[in-house]
């Protein structure tokens, strides 16, 4: 290595010497072919990130692609058991149609089925209704109803 290391110092001189010709104003040229390609290669590179993303996208697991998934993850969030999830489904069914999140920003929902349920089943959802909105919030929407626990 060391003897290629010393020819290439002692023939430097013919390798540099014409090394920047071509920068020259009076040599310089814009090869169009060549911008031409690198112009396909970028827009090839951004297409096939984007057909990656878009195929990442289908193939992955996303919870919000409708109100059903939410709804699991708001459950999963604020950590309900089956009986409170069952308990907010069926509000749901009774009340919402297809928006399921709607019982996690909507007091009324929990407080017009406590007022109908048994009194565990109102028990529970006024439980839930002090948990999602905080209790003196959940109070003043509702109206203070029977169903909600004193403390």
């Amino acid at each position: 290595m060391s003897a290629t290391y010393l020819i290439l110092l002692a023939d430097r001189k013919t390798l540099f010497h014409h090394l920047g010709d071509r920068f020259r104003p009076e040599t310089a040229t814009v090869e169009l072919g060549h911008l031409m390609i690198l112009a396909i290669v970028i827009l090839l590179f951004f297409v096939a990130i984007w057909f990656l993303q878009r195929f990442e996208w289908a193939a992955s697991d996303h919870p919000f692609r409708d109100e059903r998934g939410m709804f699991n993850d708001l459950c999963q969030l604020h950590e309900l058991n089956e009986v409170q999830i069952t308990l907010l489904t069926r509000v749901v069914q009774q009340n919402c149609g297809d928006q399921w999140s709607r019982v996690f920003v909507d007091p009324s929902l929990l407080q017009m089925e406590a007022a109908q349920a048994s009194n565990e089943n109102a028990q529970v959802l006024a439980d839930l209704g002090s948990r999602f909105f905080g209790y003196h919030l959940f109070e003043q929407t509702t109206g203070g109803g029977g169903a909600s626990t004193s403390g």
